[in-house]
């Protein structure tokens, strides 16, 4: 037996506003989507991404590494970036600019939503325009730039004093 008209139409009525609720949410998931890609490269934005990345270093590291400028950014890397390191006595050790640094944004958005313990972030390309290294011994006799890089609180003979970021 056929259902009367009436039923038919409310459940056709139902059925279209769910369907036009649903179109509603993708178009508007996809236009945030869109504007938050669009919005990596305003200055405010890499602002925020140097301080983010530039707290998570000073936390992992002995030595002090700064970014001081990143002309572009987007979901697959950096380009045009300064970036400065200093050993854990303040002394100036790597100066790197027109620093260019290419990653794989699948391979990141897996490490975010499915990784366990730290992110991990795969290079694909890094890139120097210059780069000005201090290769000097520090008072103990260990370089300089091997220091910058040891584990924060880490003694240099420690076999653990590699740091993970």
């Amino acid at each position: 037996m056929a259902r009367p008209r009436a039923q038919r139409s409310l459940i056709e009525r139902v059925l279209r506003g769910a369907w036009r609720c649903l179109s509603l949410a993708i178009v508007g998931v996809a236009v945030l989507v869109t504007a938050a890609l669009l919005s990596l490269d305003l200055p405010i934005v890499r602002r925020t991404v140097v301080g983010q990345v530039d707290a998570a270093l000073r936390s992992s590291f002995a030595g002090i590494i700064s970014i001081e400028q990143i002309n572009h950014l987007d979901i697959t890397g950096i380009t045009g970036a300064r970036v400065r390191i200093r050993d854990p006595e303040g002394v100036q050790v790597l100066l790197a600019d027109g620093v260019s640094v290419g990653i794989s944004p699948f391979a990141l958005a897996k490490s975010v939503l499915f990784g366990k313990g730290d992110r991990r972030i795969d290079l694909d390309d890094v890139r120097l325009d210059y780069i000005d290294a201090n290769l000097d011994l520090d008072t103990s006799g260990a370089p300089r730039l091997a220091r910058a890089f040891e584990a924060k609180g880490a003694t240099p003979s420690d076999p653990s004093s590699r740091a993970t970021v």
